[in-house]
């Protein structure tokens, strides 16, 4: 039992049974990701309408609060440098303070980066190596889930929307910080957001061009993204019954 508990939070990495693309592991990551996006959505409604609302939105924060925590604490522990600089963390934090606040600002930023981060994290999975046996092969699963949910619960149930400023805001975010991580990452060996290289998940690293020109392909294909999901989320008929 022991054994158990330490390989569970301890540092099982392996990649012979880490999860490799193309496996019912790889399709069931797309899979929870899509169904996130269709659960959130049909009953955001009814969870608003609840008398647990509250409560739930609370326990939901701490929860993402651990997550963040227990993170950082594990690399820490395992001799590695580890600070809130990947996208999902800022969106973990814009999360927590979208439930407790309910304010806009945070909702525009984490409206397009939120669910962009989660969806794109399980349909290419970079996990370190870690295997189902670990506790951040799980930690993994929970947190992108979370960024998805949460902006699609606030869309959906408060009516919450973007306009363009909103989309400025998320390029001036990018603007500001990116360089700050790109020095983070010189200096630490680290490589946030993966801007100082490119993933090494096989089937993303293979179908790039090399550093810097595959930054320019990602804020190309960022920049769509934002651009459909903008669009999409002030499309009359979507915004009938919100």
């Amino acid at each position: 039992m022991f054994n158990l508990f330490t390989r569970f939070f301890g540092y099982d990495i392996d990649p012979e049974l880490a999860i490799q693309v193309f496996t019912w592991q790889h399709y069931a990551f797309i899979l929870s990701a899509f169904l996130t996006v269709v659960v959130t959505l049909k009953f955001a409604d009814k969870l608003h309408r609840s008398k647990r609302r509250d409560k739930i939105k609370r326990i939901v924060f701490w929860i993402l609060a651990g997550l963040e925590i227990t993170y950082h604490v594990h690399n820490w522990f395992r001799g590695q440098f580890s600070v809130p600089l990947h996208l999902c963390s800022f969106s973990m934090f814009l999360s927590m303070l979208l439930l407790a606040t309910r304010d806009q600002k945070y909702f525009d930023l984490l409206f397009f980066i939120g669910p962009l981060g989660g969806i794109v994290a399980l349909i290419f999975p970079e996990m370190g190596g870690f295997t189902y046996y670990s506790f951040r092969y799980y930690h993994f699963i929970l947190v992108h889930l979370f960024i998805i949910s949460i902006p699609l619960y606030y869309y959906k149930a408060y009516g919450m929307r973007v306009n363009l400023w909103a989309v400025k805001k998320t390029y001036m975010f990018f603007g500001i910080i990116l360089p700050i991580v790109f020095t983070v990452n010189w200096f630490t060996g680290m490589n946030y957001i993966f801007v100082n290289r490119k993933p090494k998940l096989e089937l993303v690293a293979n179908n790039i061009p090399e550093w810097p020109y595959y930054i320019v392909l990602f804020l190309v294909g960022v920049s769509l993204f934002h651009f459909v999901l903008y669009r999409v989320s002030n499309m009359r008929r979507f915004n009938q019954g919100a």
